[in-house]
């Protein structure tokens, strides 16, 4: 099956539309690369034909490069959403060891259980949103491959997946480089405090690397 038709589904439903416009990217390779019926033109050493395709390839990598950019400005906030969630529910588990610690083993108000009960459901709502969030990463990352491997393909110029990459697609920063890890040890360190005082002697979770098999 297409990477086209797939993408959705490797994707995350919900956030559908910050999803690399991978249809359009391949249609204009096509279009623009295509003399004919379908004959894919290869870039020769010289001529106009020549010509034409280097500027479509500055065109498309202008291209390329604002679809990264949305979708890495889309990663960027959601991670850092998730984060000051669990920072304020961090704090609000802290607010309740304190007040925990106060009584007698085993003597945990009703109330007090309602409130362990609504973090422990916000922590593993923001560990799915940990979740979802690398398998959105993924999917965008292996669509970008894929239109680079596609351009290639069609064009025969190695110059544009080289370029990308390098100035774009590898760079530390990139949304296709983020590390979850940080977000991860925040989630395993408020469950593993919110279901303390339940099963104390029992270890929740093996941290980030247990969380992501």
């Amino acid at each position: 099956m297409k990477y086209g038709e797939t993408l959705q589904q490797r994707s995350i439903p919900e956030w559908e539309n910050y999803n690399v416009d991978y249809n359009d990217l391949k249609r204009l390779i096509k279009v623009r690369t295509t003399r004919g019926q379908g004959e894919a033109l290869s870039i020769p050493g010289h001529g106009n034909e020549a010509k034409a395709l280097k500027a479509f390839e500055h065109e498309f990598y202008r291209e390329l490069a604002d679809q990264h950019q949305r979708v890495d400005l889309f990663v960027h906030s959601k991670a850092g959403e998730i984060s000051r969630r669990l920072a304020h529910l961090d704090s609000q588990v802290g607010q309740l060891q304190q007040r925990y610690a106060l009584l007698q083993p085993g003597k945990i108000p009703v109330k007090r259980l309602e409130r362990y009960s609504r973090a422990e459901a916000a922590a593993e709502k923001a560990g799915e949103e940990i979740k979802s969030l690398a398998r959105f990463v993924g999917a965008q990352k292996l669509a970008f491959v894929k239109i680079l491997k596609k351009y290639r393909k069609w064009t025969g110029s190695p110059t544009l997946d080289s370029r990308f990459r390098t100035k774009v697609l590898d760079q530390p920063a990139a949304f296709s480089n983020r590390d979850f890890g940080s977000l991860l040890n925040q989630y395993t360190q408020i469950l593993a405090a919110v279901r303390a005082p339940f099963e104390p002697t029992q270890k929740w979770l093996g941290g980030a690397e247990a969380f992501c098999r």
